[in-house]
């Protein structure tokens, strides 16, 4: 037993990071070797392999000639991201449709009642949250508890109780997190069938939902979402964090925050382009787009 321990030890030593470094794939295919070795299971390099460089590359592409190069669409984007993103929210409706080239900033009417309905959707999703966030303010009336003049004594007096309230807010901050994952992995699939399907009910179709992630294979899935995490996420954060340091540095840090919040909005449509390209690409891994390669022509009304 020993010998077979020591052999497993070292097969995983030789797949190490400094492997996937060198060469992700084949490290990949090691690593599933071994586990497979050892510990029979039912993955394959074919099953959890996704060509993440190059739908990186392809969302890249797709947002640099969509948005970047298109100054007039850039600044509509804009304009959509202001209006509280309820018109960007129904263009990205259109990316995930598979559209390609990146569509139109056209249809208002259109881009609101979509971008409406994608917006009530992340509001059911979030009931949940809202849920866990409001039960402190009904635990602690008014959510002013801080506020008692005799503070001092209360906690005194009421030590056990308070000891398990503050059991309860730990709990709910892990539920709250746990909440949050599974969010962040059924929310982007959930709105793109809602954007081919055209049906409400298809974004809470979870058992369509969890078939598809199936297809794409849930290994390779979640390591998209984070791998686009942070590609988005560690540029974005840098800015925030050197944009309000120099404000406070300069002593100015309201103006930094506006400064923060203008760049925001400058950056945001081809961020959000890059992220819902790359998101669609993934989704083609279980249901490739049903639509022409090139945009339909508008017809004039």
């Amino acid at each position: 037993m020993n010998a077979g321990r020591k052999s497993e030890r070292e097969c995983y030593r030789k797949t190490g990071p400094g492997s996937f470094l060198e060469d992700g794939k084949e490290a990949l295919r090691s690593l599933l070797s071994c586990q497979n070795s050892h510990h029979p299971v039912n993955y394959s390099l074919e099953e959890m392999t996704v060509d993440y460089g190059a739908m990186m590359d392809d969302a890249f592409g797709y947002a640099k000639a969509g948005v970047l190069a298109k100054s007039g669409r850039w600044l509509k984007l804009i304009l959509a991201t202001i209006l509280i993103g309820i018109p960007l929210n129904g263009w990205l409706l259109r990316i995930y449709r598979g559209e390609t080239p990146a569509p139109e900033v056209d249809r208002w009417g259109s881009l609101c009642i979509d971008g409406f309905k994608l917006f009530v959707i992340g509001l059911i999703y979030a009931i949940p949250l809202i849920i866990l966030s409001v039960i402190p303010y009904l635990i602690i009336p008014g959510g002013m508890a801080g506020m008692h003049p005799q503070i001092g004594q209360v906690v005194q007096q009421n030590a056990e109780q308070i000891g398990k309230m503050i059991g309860l807010f730990l709990l709910l901050f892990v539920l709250q997190l746990v909440y949050d994952i599974i969010l962040a992995i059924f929310m982007p699939i959930a709105a793109i069938r809602f954007a081919r399907t055209g049906s409400f009910s298809e974004a809470f179709n979870f058992g369509a939902i969890t078939t598809a992630i199936g297809k794409i294979g849930w290994l390779s899935y979640i390591l998209a979402l984070i791998l686009i995490a942070i590609v988005i996420g560690i540029p974005v954060g840098i800015l925030a964090v050197v944009v309000l340091l120099a404000g406070l540095a300069l002593g100015h840090f309201l103006a930094a925050f506006l400064l923060l919040i203008i760049l925001i909005l400058i950056i945001a449509p081809p961020l959000v382009t890059f992220q819902a390209r790359y998101m669609t690409q993934i989704y083609n891994q279980a249901e490739p787009a049903k639509v022409p390669a090139e945009n339909p022509a508008v017809p004039a009304p």
